[in-house]
């Protein structure tokens, strides 16, 4: 019986040291850099394929074309994604005439890749190439037009040249596919908004697509093609809105946004938020002292921000174009200046990462991570411990 009891102490033993090769076996670059981070840190992801951020680039596809202020695709952007089943971060976007790139970094080989267009005519940007029937006028901007269903692994995008229409791209296949457009009723109303520089955001506990054009919200469930549009026009900017999810508070923050002329009744500059809890209730938020959208340009741009949840308290992390950090607790609706100094502005484009408990920053030539909070949700396994005596009953 003594033997049988020292063999099982071994099984025993050496499970757990198996678990920690796998740990080791399975760690990334991703992985192995968030899990020694510390709470409020910052640090510099190196990866391969993003080229000192050469990957972000695009360029001009006729010579017609007007004179672009911006050639890389963060510019009039805010939010990317993440898948936390295929582990891949995911942006699709353009600057101003030019193409547009679509551009996937995966965590098991650290790098880099272009995925394909949704329309062929993102190939082009603004360029019109007439011998080419593909080559139509498809410039654009993301604004904050990326989001991501992670039950169904479904990456959303939206681009106003085609209409009120959803294009779904699936990680898993690597491929496009069209949804049906909305019923004509809502079709009409959206031709009235400015419907390119809204927002849209998938809310998991609602099973559909939010997007803010002007205020005003539309519920899609993607799989029945049901459009709902909501009874209140909120108080906003007109254009460059946010809309952003929280999974761990399941809330989602939306607004900001600034004026222009072509809309009316639009408050300039906004720092107008909004909750939204997952029964569908609406609540203002405390206003932030700098106003929130959309980021256009490097320089010579507008000053704008970059709203992300942080993956394990779910607040809402804040950075604006002066360097100034926020937490919101939308929660407890509650505001505070973070004390940490971070070393980009709010030109970026960003992603919870779910499965590390850090956010993923991209800029114009880094990737970052911040970890704002402890613990690590899908860290290595640490190795197994030494002298350590196990008995089993």
């Amino acid at each position: 019986m003594e033997q049988y009891q020292t063999m099982k102490t071994h099984l025993l033993a050496g499970a757990v040291l198996c678990l920690s090769c796998l740990g080791a076996v399975n760690a990334s670059e991703l992985s192995t850099l968030a899990s020694n981070m510390k709470p409020g840190e910052w640090a510099e992801l190196t990866t391969l394929g993003f080229d000192n951020g050469n990957l972000l680039y695009t360029t001009r596809n006729s010579p017609g074309d007007s004179v672009s202020t911006s050639n890389h695709i963060i510019d009039f952007a805010e939010s990317a994604a993440w898948d936390p089943t295929t582990k891949q971060f995911m942006f699709l976007g353009a600057p101003h005439g030019n193409a547009w790139k679509f551009i996937i970094y995966d965590e098991a080989t650290n790098s880099w890749r272009e995925g394909p267009f949704s329309h062929p005519c993102m190939a082009y940007g603004g360029a019109i190439v007439t011998s080419d029937p593909n080559a139509t006028y498809c410039g654009g901007h993301a604004f904050d037009w990326n989001a991501f269903d992670p039950a169904s692994g479904r990456f959303f995008h939206t681009y106003w040249k085609f209409g009120p229409e959803l294009d779904i791209y699936k990680p898993s296949t690597n491929q496009w596919s069209r949804s049906v457009t909305p019923p004509q009723a809502i079709g009409d109303l959206l031709g009235g908004y400015n419907y390119r520089y809204g927002a849209m955001e998938w809310f998991p506990e609602m099973n559909a697509l939010l997007t803010l054009v002007e205020g005003k919200i539309l519920r899609i469930n993607v799989d029945t093609n049901t459009w709902e549009e909501w009874p209140t026009k909120y108080q906003m900017g007109g254009y460059h809105n946010v809309m952003e999810y929280s999974a761990a508070q399941k809330v989602v923050v939306f607004g900001g946004g600034n004026d222009w002329a072509e809309t009316v009744a639009a408050t300039p500059n906004s720092n107008d938020l909004y909750r939204m809890d997952a029964d569908g209730t609406v609540t203002k938020l405390t206003n932030v002292p700098f106003y929130i959208r959309v980021t256009d340009q490097e320089t010579g741009g507008h000053p704008g921000t970059i709203i992300t949840a942080d993956p394990v308290t779910g607040n809402f992390i804040i950075l604006n174009k002066q360097k100034q950090f926020y937490e919101l607790d939308a929660a407890r609706n509650s505001w505070r200046q973070l004390t940490t100094v971070p070393p980009i502005n709010s030109h970026a484009v960003a992603a919870p990462i779910s499965n590390h408990g850090v956010i993923m920053y991209v800029t114009k030539n880094k990737v970052w991570l911040y970890k704002h909070s402890d613990p690590c949700l899908d860290c290595p396994v640490p190795t197994a411990p030494t002298g350590v005596t196990i008995t089993v009953n």
